[in-house]
């Protein structure tokens, strides 16, 4: 192990087992390609696989909520009363988009943003979609009679906390 002490007491150089080491002021984290199987929490590492630093928080591993998905439908017409399964995933990093079940859990307490929309497909009567947190919903958007084929888009800021969902009915 080497410790290179400063006249003013500061430190140049620390080597620790040659797992952590701090490098004119730098600190290096250990570099591991997987989680650790056995960890404590506040545990720190980097992982080279995902290139992001990872914290033990005593139950899993986690990195940053890099949080980001796009999907669309191109599987024909959704009837009412039922979940939009937008199954044409383009983007899903962090996977917490479920085209199975058209739902986003989110990963971590805070606010996300939403855009969701639809073409209506005939001239009369009305079309809906409604956004939901947790199976309630939180905005209803209706559109009535007019062009066939007409389109509405919606945005939305949720706040949500860890393991709650939102999908399209």
């Amino acid at each position: 192990n080497n410790i290179v002490l400063n006249t003013d007491g500061t430190v140049d150089n620390l080597n620790i087992d040659g797992n952590l080491s701090v490098e004119n002021g730098v600190i290096k984290l250990p570099a591991l390609a997987s989680d650790p199987v056995s960890a404590d929490s506040g545990d720190v590492y980097y992982n080279t696989t995902d290139n992001v630093v990872k914290h033990y928080d005593g139950t899993i591993w986690r990195g940053p909520a890099s949080v980001i998905f796009e999907a669309a439908r191109n599987a024909g017409h959704v009837s009412a009363a039922n979940v939009v399964l937008w199954n044409d995933v383009s983007i899903n990093i962090g996977s917490h988009y479920d085209a199975s079940t058209g739902r986003f859990t989110a990963p971590t307490d805070g606010i996300y943003e939403f855009h969701w929309g639809g073409i209506k497909n005939n001239s009369s009567g009305l079309s809906r979609l409604e956004l939901r947190k947790n199976g309630t919903s939180v905005k209803q958007n209706y559109w009535s009679s007019g062009d066939v084929y007409g389109g509405m888009v919606f945005t939305m800021y949720l706040s949500l906390n860890a393991s709650d969902y939102v999908d399209v009915n």
